[in-house]
């Protein structure tokens, strides 16, 4: 396997999608992997391409680049007063360099900058992890990825295994206390990590050009509802049904991945309420098609078949989501 280089025309690109672990063969027959922690807050990016600071969600760029901006949840206000544009355009100069991270916190109410995520308490205020740089067009190895975040006085994923690629090990780590809440004086067993993200330390793709990098969440952080349990739980009998399109709608439409749609809603500056019930239903379908069409085939399912589920599924979520939120 090797590093292919993206020939976008616009070097500022999005980070790759990242698919479930169980989607990812190749996973497993590497040597050597890396497991890091995985943070629940809000993709972003910056970069310095062609002698210019950008500033970007998961898909979307930024353009609002004022004290007082609102873009990236506050994510573009707060590179502005902590300074990082102007360290990057000088320690970069020369190379055109991304930092893909996740932006997370608990708020910083003077500042007008929210809190990101809840149910996991990472810092007091608001602060943004490097997971993956990529310099003059191509993804640096892991071991790498540290030295140039603290270039600029960033950090980085804790790597929580190294090692062959091992299930076991894996399940292991799911429901363990959050290192990064942990660094910043956060000890508490129930503050757990949210998943995590397990690679080669050498960039690799596989013969689609999709790189070889996984997610594994389960427990409550899930996005599948069969995987929001303890993977050391036995697994409750269950009557040998037929799969359906029920089942399938069930399993991939959760309050969990919701709550994603939510955030790429923010990330677009959309506002979220009855009037974006359209977009988080086609946001959603989109997620769920490209997510599930392994399950799908191995249903022996159509998308027409569920698409009216997921549909109905999501809407009901949704709807739940704004009374709540009232």
């Amino acid at each position: 396997m090797v590093q292919r280089v993206a020939m976008a025309h616009d070097k500022f690109t999005q980070y790759p999608h990242i698919e479930n672990i169980e989607e990812v063969a190749g996973l497993f027959e590497c040597p050597e992997v890396i497991a890091t922690e995985t943070v629940h807050g809000s993709a972003m990016r910056i970069g310095f391409c062609d002698g210019q600071i950008r500033f970007g969600g998961r898909r979307l760029e930024f353009t609002d680049i004022r004290p007082e901006s609102k873009d990236g949840q506050g994510f573009v206000s707060w590179v502005l007063d902590t300074g990082l544009d102007k360290k990057i355009a000088t320690i970069f100069a020369g190379h055109d360099v991304i930092l893909y991270g996740e932006w997370h916190g608990s708020g910083t109410p003077g500042k007008g900058w929210p809190q990101i995520q809840k149910g996991i308490r990472y810092c007091k205020g608001n602060d943004f992890r490097v997971f993956d740089v990529k310099v003059d067009g191509k993804y640096v190895p892991q071991a790498e990825v540290p030295t140039w975040a603290a270039k600029v006085a960033l950090k980085t994923m804790p790597i929580l295994y190294r090692g062959k690629p091992d299930q076991a090990a894996f399940d292991a780590l799911i429901d363990s206390m959050s290192r990064v809440g942990e660094e910043n004086g956060i000890v508490d067993p129930e503050n757990t990590i949210e998943g995590i993200v397990i690679r080669p330390p050498t960039p690799q793709w596989d013969q689609e050009g999709n790189p070889v990098i996984a997610k594994y969440k389960v427990g409550k952080w899930a996005e599948r509802a069969s995987k929001q349990r303890h993977p050391r739980q036995p697994k409750k009998p269950r009557a040998a049904l037929p799969p359906t399109a029920a089942a399938f709608a069930e399993e991939f439409v959760t309050a969990t991945r919701l709550d994603h749609i939510l955030d790429q809603l923010r990330e677009a500056k959309i506002t979220i309420d009855r009037t974006a019930t359209g977009e988080v239903m086609k946001r959603m379908g989109q997620d769920v098609k490209r997510e599930g069409a392994g399950e799908l085939e191995r249903l022996g399912l159509e998308w027409k078949d569920v698409s009216p589920l997921v549909t109905e599924r999501t809407k009901a979520l949704f709807t739940d989501y704004l009374k709540r939120s009232r």
